[in-house]
């Protein structure tokens, strides 16, 4: 772990131990009697000022980035060395040649350094903003090592973003709060995690605080059995068993969606036959997705997902307002 303060340390030292170094020099060696060299040396110090700075990065530097900052330090105390050796080059020679030859030196030099360290310059430059979704809901508690394979899956995503570049996770369940908001990759992430609702029993003891325990225990046990029709069918799909694909869709359709209607009319009065339609479309939608992920059709099931998730709000807010409107007292 870094220590907070010890990046704006090591850049303050490097910017003193740069002015020592450019005074001692100009002093014995006479630098300021040959400005293309002393110009060369200041240019040499900006890679590892620009990496220190970015990395302590109290604020960006609009237009200015290194593809390698771990690499400027080295490179420019390399270039500081190369240069030194051309203050050897003898006063005696024509001082057009001398400047020509330092002056080309330099830039050889230099453009080595640029080549290393990738210096990339030009208008602001545009940056990487990556948000991962990580699943909280008690699903996850069935995926052997969850919390090592996200982390890795973490590491992973950090490997190919500049230290410019911004991630953060947000965390999902029955509900979905920001569990890191995006900061820089070299940045170390928060360390709290987001409370969210991790399944349907969640949801049940809200609808249990409006209707009741005996409200609650039925939305459990249709909610639960309804998970493992799901859970029967996606893996049906895995193992490309149609028989059980065949008995979860019958599972789903006759038991569930029957059973789930009926029990949502009775407190909020809404219709059971268009209750009983809705969500079979919801059957049918998350069928969809899980149908696109077994073909291996990732933009099939991103679009499924979405048409899903727009389907849920046809459901969710009737459901809403007739709640409302059946406990009007719970929600002044």
């Amino acid at each position: 772990m870094t220590v907070a303060w010890l990046p704006a340390l090591v850049f303050m030292a490097f910017l003193a131990s740069s002015l020592a170094y450019l005074v001692v020099r100009a002093r014995r060696r006479g630098l300021f009697a040959r400005p293309v060299l002393f110009a060369a040396t200041v240019l040499a110090l900006v890679p590892g000022g620009l990496g220190l700075f970015s990395w302590w990065g109290p604020l960006d530097i609009p237009g200015v980035r290194l593809e390698r900052p771990w690499l400027a330090v080295p490179v420019s105390l390399a270039l500081l060395s190369g240069i030194a050796r051309l203050e050897r080059l003898s006063m005696r020679q024509n001082r057009t040649r001398r400047v020509l030859s330092e002056l080309l030196s330099a830039l050889a030099l230099l453009g080595l350094g640029v080549a290393v360290t990738g210096v990339e310059l030009g208008r602001p430059l545009d940056r990487l903003s990556v948000l991962i979704a990580i699943d909280r809901s008690r699903s996850i508690d069935l995926v052997p090592n969850a919390e090592t394979r996200i982390a890795a899956e973490l590491r992973v995503a950090e490997l190919g973003m500049r230290d410019e570049d911004r991630i953060g996770t947000l965390a999902f369940g029955t509900t979905a709060a920001v569990e890191d908001p995006l900061r820089p990759k070299s940045r170390l992430p928060a360390p709290q995690r987001a409370e969210v609702g991790r399944d349907g029993t969640d949801l049940g003891a809200a609808i249990g605080g409006l209707f009741g325990q005996e409200a609650e225990d039925e939305w459990n046990r249709i909610w639960s059995a309804h998970n493992g029709f799901f859970v029967d069918y996606t893996t049906g799909v895995a193992t490309d068993d149609m028989a059980m694909q065949d008995q979860a869709v019958t599972d789903l359709t006759e038991t569930y969606v029957p059973e789930f209607s009926s029990f949502l009319s009775g407190p909020t009065g809404l219709p059971e036959e268009a209750l009983a339609e809705l969500i079979t479309e919801h059957v049918l939608t998350t069928k969809a997705i899980v149908d696109a992920q077994g073909a291996g059709d990732a933009a099939a099931a991103a679009d499924a997902d979405r048409e899903a998730a727009m389907h849920m709000r046809m459901l969710g807010d009737p459901l809403a307002e007739a709640i409302v409107a059946a406990q009007p007292e719970s929600f002044e």
